[in-house]
């Protein structure tokens, strides 16, 4: 099943973690060891991936109603959760998600 199959909501993969790049961001999932680099539109989706809005109430989050974007908003929305999903990102499913992601500071090393 893919994020696109139905209306369930999506949740983001907890304890990710987040560096801001230029107009990029790494995102770094601790579960998989793998580092993402994403656009800012697939963070702000990414961040509203709580478990508790369907793809179509991302869409109209973020491109509401009449804004550029907004006639083909559940569409694009619905093509990077696709992705974001096969990046193991997010997961589908009704629920909250079991925490929330921590964002670090640019620069911060690992400690």
């Amino acid at each position: 099943m893919t994020a696109t199959d139905n209306a369930a909501p999506p949740r983001g993969t907890p304890r990710l973690v987040y560096r801001p790049q230029g107009d990029k961001t790494l995102v770094y999932n601790p579960v998989t060891d793998q580092l993402h680099v994403l656009s800012k539109l697939g963070v702000d989706i990414l961040r509203r991936c709580d478990g508790t809005r369907s793809p179509a109430q991302l869409a109209a989050d973020l491109f509401p109603p009449g804004s550029p974007g907004a006639a083909r908003a559940e569409r694009l929305v619905r093509g990077y959760l696709d992705e974001l999903r096969g990046r193991q990102l997010v997961d589908v499913g009704p629920g909250p998600c079991p925490a929330a992601p921590e964002t670090a500071a640019p620069g911060a090393g690992a400690s």
